[in-house]
């Protein structure tokens, strides 16, 4: 068996939660247009309007993240060689960013992206 990780840790990062200020005011409670899935600041903070020069939107961003995980098994079959394998990319991530994914966002600010897909593929190579 053969077992291949890899873990990677951010420690400091800021961003900016541009998401979380544009849906964090009352002013969204009742527009017919709003998404029903509103920020939950909006009833911490107790703004009216989006504040979006606020820097209580600013979150420390410090994650640790399994980027990949990869499980083999390497044997013979009948004098062939092979190996069996999976692999796991963007396994998890431990933060306590409140955003979609903490490495988002062009200089600091995450303004919905497109969150990483966590991807699972197996193989098997065989030796002639």
């Amino acid at each position: 068996f053969d077992v291949s990780l890899t873990l990677r840790a951010y420690l400091g990062n800021w961003v900016y939660n541009n998401v979380a200020s544009a849906n964090g005011a009352y002013q969204n409670l009742t527009g017919s247009g709003m998404p029903s899935n509103l920020h939950t600041s909006v009833l911490k903070t107790g703004f009216v309007v989006p504040q979006y020069y606020s820097d209580y939107f600013v979150e420390d961003a410090s994650f640790l993240r399994m980027d990949n995980i990869t499980l083999g098994y390497a044997g013979t079959y009948r004098g062939q060689q092979f190996r069996l394998f999976g692999t796991i990319q963007n396994a998890f991530t431990l933060t306590g960013y409140t955003g979609v994914d903490p490495t988002s966002g062009l200089n600091g600010i995450d303004n919905n992206i497109y969150p990483r897909a966590r991807t699972i593929s197996t193989g098997l190579d065989i030796r002639f």
